[in-house]
């Protein structure tokens, strides 16, 4: 499993967005840019069947700076599951059916959301997938 995040919005007052090195890997940019244009204030789940990735995005307000601008700030941590794994000289196969079903039934609505990251470049990779 690959797993990537990035933080972006209103920081500290300044327009400014932090990600994982490998955030490319897990999504293509025309698939990232649905979650980048969240700014509504809330908690997001998405599933991308054909890439094989789950997503929870979590938007907050921002804290006003000094003048009292404000705006929100969008963090998102993506899971891509790998189509095949070799372990210890053996190989196994994603599951693509199973993935698809628990897709549908809601297995994925339930990500656990990491605190928010330390803010540096490049951004830390998330923890494992947990499901609450």
């Amino acid at each position: 499993m690959k797993a990537a995040q990035f933080y972006k919005g209103i920081i500290n007052g300044i327009a400014d967005s932090y990600e994982s090195p490998d955030l490319f890997q897990v999504l293509p940019a025309d698939k990232l840019s649905v979650l980048w244009d969240i700014d509504r204030v809330g908690t997001y789940n998405h599933v991308f069947l054909s890439e094989h990735v789950v997503t929870k995005t979590v938007v907050t307000q921002a804290v006003p700076d000094e003048l009292g601008r404000s705006g929100t700030i969008n963090h998102t941590i993506l899971y891509r599951f790998d189509p095949n794994i070799e372990h210890n000289g053996v190989r196994y196969v994603f599951p693509e059916e199973q993935f698809k079903i628990d897709a549908r039934t809601g297995k994925y609505q339930n990500i656990k959301m990491p605190p928010a990251p330390e803010l540096k470049r490049p951004l830390d990779y998330p923890p494992p997938m947990e499901v609450q």
